[in-house]
This record gives structure tokens, sequence and C-alpha cells, in this order.
């Protein structure tokens, strides 16, 4: 009995593990719309400010991405991002195309379902011009969140006071941590488990 149940109680676990899988949020059913917020099954996108979130379609280094910004002058309002489940493994890209010389600069917050800051990480136009420029003269920077743990929202504050441009995203990563539905299951296998132990010293 207790080698069933410890057996029982490991194998749920590994089907836990293996069904949170981190994965891009596919974000093209959005493309070409406008709105505040917009959104998709597993996020939400606003902007707190007077404007509205913008989805379009670009080539990126090759590859042809789904970005978003708040559309105000020059994609420069900030962005908050909204997760439907409370997700791991976070992060995305953040890319631009400012005139020589200028200067951007963001700071993402990460925060629990509670609200409560995780942590913050700035990007600046010089963290994205590190990594070269494309043939449309597209630079980008991937933002890793992972180590901020379980984030339910990503506030995106522009720092700019004018924006001399503005930033835009894409390629958003997660991997949503739900209630897993065989935890009932693992709860009546751990449940087992200690009841055939305390059995097992009763007998001794």
């Amino acid at each position: 009995m207790l080698r069933r149940v410890s057996a029982l109680a490991l194998a749920t676990l590994a089907a836990s593990a293996i069904s949170a899988q981190a994965a891009p949020i596919d974000l093209t059913s959005l493309i070409d719309t406008s709105g505040n917020p917009v959104s998709v099954p597993e996020l939400s996108i606003s902007t707190p400010d007077a404007a509205e979130i913008f989805v379009g379609g670009a080539p990126i280094f090759g590859s042809q991405e789904v970005i978003f910004c708040a559309l105000g002058s020059n994609c420069d309002n900030d962005v908050t991002l909204t997760f439907t489940t409370p997700s791991s493994n976070v992060s995305f890209s953040v890319g631009d195309q400012l005139p020589a010389g200028a200067i951007e600069t963001i700071e993402v917050s990460a925060f629990d379902s509670l609200s409560m800051l995780l942590g913050t990480v700035e990007v600046t136009s010089a963290d994205l011009a590190a990594g070269g420029t494309d043939s449309s003269g597209i630079s980008q920077f991937t933002v890793d969140l992972s180590g901020f743990g379980t984030i339910s929202e990503i506030r995106i504050a522009d720092q700019n006071t004018p924006a001399t441009g503005g930033f835009f995203y894409y390629d958003v990563n997660a991997t949503p941590i739900p209630l897993p539905a065989a935890l009932p299951l693992m709860a009546l296998g751990l449940g087992a488990l200690g009841i055939a132990r305390s059995r097992k010293r009763k007998a001794v």
C-alpha cells in the first residue's frame, strides 16, 4: 500500500510539472486592431493613459512578429499586461526604431496576484542598441522576468518626459500556473500515504 501511494503521488506531481510548459502567447487575432484594453484568452493589454493599445504585424530580424504599444504621439504611453492566470517564466521582447541619438527608458515592474511588487527592471535604448539592428533599423532586447516567480501583472512605465520616441513590444512568453486538475488526486494520495505510515507505526 505504501509503495503504491508513493508512486501515485510522484506520478501526479510529474504530470502537473509536464503540463506547465512555457509557451508564446498568440496575439495574431488582434492584428490591425486597437482599443483599451485589447485581449486574448491568456492576456489583457491596456494603458492607464489617454491612449489606445495598437496591435500590428512587422518583420523583425527576419521574422514576422505581432507587435503592440500604447499609441500616443510615438508609442510613448505606459502599458499594462494582465495575465488571466498567474504565470511564471515570463519574458517579452522590446523593439524600437528610434532616430540616431535618441534616448528612451522604460521601467518594467512585475506584480503578484495581491498587487505586491515582485521586482523592477530598467530597459534603455542602449540595451537595445547593444544587440545591433536589422535591415529596417530596428533593434530589440528580451526582458526576462523568470527570476521574479509567479506574475499576475506587468506594468511598463515610460520614463522620458517629453518622450523622444517610443518602444513597442512583442513575443510574450509565459507558463500559466493554474490549480492543477490533478491536485485533488494528489491530495488524496498524500493523505493515504500519511494514513499508511500511521498504520505502519502502530503495527510496530
